[in-house]
């Protein structure tokens, strides 16, 4: 009788071992299963932040004018990014990024695709390398601050790598930002000068941001443009007309008023001269003027109005400043020194185009001659100059020569990278993909 208790509990033991370790293999299976859920999950997170971390990488690559592909460790994986150029300055930037565990196994995949493209200067209403302006006698140069003052209008975005200089009132409709700490105030700041920022754009001023660095003349875009467009080889006077053509004047080429429809490809260059430009633009077209062998010439000169033709409504000026969306009038103007106005310019003048001096400033002839006191300065489209030029001078917020300033940034141009103009390297994302 005692055994067959004895076989009794030994049977009994066996069947709670083996119920105790079916439930502990059970639960060992349990664990293990969900420690690779949990790693695969884990993954997946792991894998997107990879990806992630390439498509950055990447950006700064191209803003460093270096090829965005590449290949690198990172973070317990790796990532492999590929830069297509899709033309007219965007880009699709293609990444893909594998978590791996600690064995060197891939416990994930994600790919991430951006579509970036690379902001043109054209963008800017206003920019400005430095908010001085040089001036010299004999041997001895000096730098002057240029300010804004009160009845002075800036619509668009404004950027400067310097410091703003405000005396009295100005107004800024747009985005404001600067590479410097501080604005400097001629009366010590409000409520003395009191300078309107649209308040829609928080925080405006924004300061301390990150400076852009000007081009050079030689950069690719401008490079193209010299082999690409309509070349002509020193001092050149263009007037355009509203038909869609131009007047060309041009000594090498013996030109005198020569009439030739706009260029097919937008573009022309000035090898070597100075360019003399005015009339009424039907069509797209960018300008350049380059230096002589000697660092001479390569100024543009704005002798009268330079309008776009659908400024006009059956030939009278309208109001509205701004184009219609469909317009296709578009100008940029770029001076390897200066982009000047001309003391003989009118009363009251107008430039329709985005303007850039890269080698010295956006400037009007004798800005400093009471005798040339004139009336208003519209610029719509946006001025870009190395160092701040001139455009009048003032007494006790008064202008007492030379012009007032209204410039208007043409809206259109947010979307718009006009032909050969330099872009700026910063990279705006258009559009996101995720596999």
């Amino acid at each position: 009788m005692l055994l067959n208790k004895k076989g009794v509990i030994l049977v009994a033991t066996l069947i709670v071992m083996a119920v105790v370790l079916s439930i502990g293999a059970g639960y060992f299976s349990y664990v293990v299963y969900e420690k690779k859920s949990s790693d695969r999950y884990l993954g997946i997170i792991k894998s997107f932040y990879i990806a992630e971390a390439g498509l950055y990488k990447s950006l700064v690559n191209l803003r460093n004018h270096s090829s965005g592909n590449i290949s690198e460790s990172f973070g317990g994986g790796d990532y492999t990014v590929n830069v297509v150029d899709l033309g007219g300055y965007v880009y699709r930037i293609d990444s893909t990024g594998r978590a791996k565990n600690i064995q060197g196994n891939v416990l994930a995949t994600r790919n991430l695709s951006i579509y970036v493209k690379d902001t043109a200067f054209n963008n800017y209403s206003y920019f400005t390398n430095n908010e001085y302006f040089t001036q010299c006698w004999g041997w001895w140069c000096w730098q002057t601050p240029v300010w804004f003052i009160t009845g002075d209008v800036l619509e668009g975005p404004v950027f400067t790598n310097s410091e703003f200089h405000i005396s009295g009132d100005p107004e800024f409709y747009g985005q404001v930002r600067s590479a410097s700490d501080e604005i400097i105030y001629m009366n010590g700041g409000p409520p003395n000068d009191n300078p309107y920022f649209d308040p829609s754009y928080n925080p405006n001023p924004l300061l301390g941001v990150s400076p852009i660095n000007m081009p050079s003349f030689d950069s690719p875009n401008l490079q193209d443009l010299k082999s690409e467009g309509l070349n002509l080889v020193g001092d050149t006077t263009i007037v355009f007309k509203d038909d869609g053509t131009m007047d060309v004047t041009n000594t090498a080429n013996g030109w005198v008023n020569h009439n030739m429809p706009l260029p097919s490809n937008n573009g022309i260059y000035i090898d070597g001269g100075n360019l003399y430009v005015s009339g009424i633009v039907d069509g797209e077209v960018t300008l350049a003027a380059g230096t002589d062998t000697n660092g001479d010439k390569g100024n543009v000169v704005v002798t009268d109005n330079l309008r776009f033709k659908d400024r006009y409504n059956e030939g009278i000026l309208r109001q509205d400043p701004m184009l219609p969306e469909d317009s296709s009038d578009y100008v940029g103007v770029i001076a390897e020194k200066n982009v000047i106005v001309s003391k003989d310019a009118p009363y009251d003048l107008e430039i329709d185009a985005s303007i850039m001096a890269l080698g010295d400033s956006f400037i009007v002839e004798r800005w400093w001659d009471t005798d040339y006191n004139k009336g208003t300065l519209t610029v719509l489209g946006g001025i870009i100059q190395d160092e701040r030029g001139p455009v009048g001078t003032f007494s006790g917020g008064t202008k007492v020569s030379g012009y007032s300033k209204h410039y208007i940034y043409d809206e259109r141009l947010s979307s718009k990278s006009l032909a050969y103009f330099p872009t700026t390297g910063e990279y705006r994302v258009i559009s996101w993909r995720k596999e």
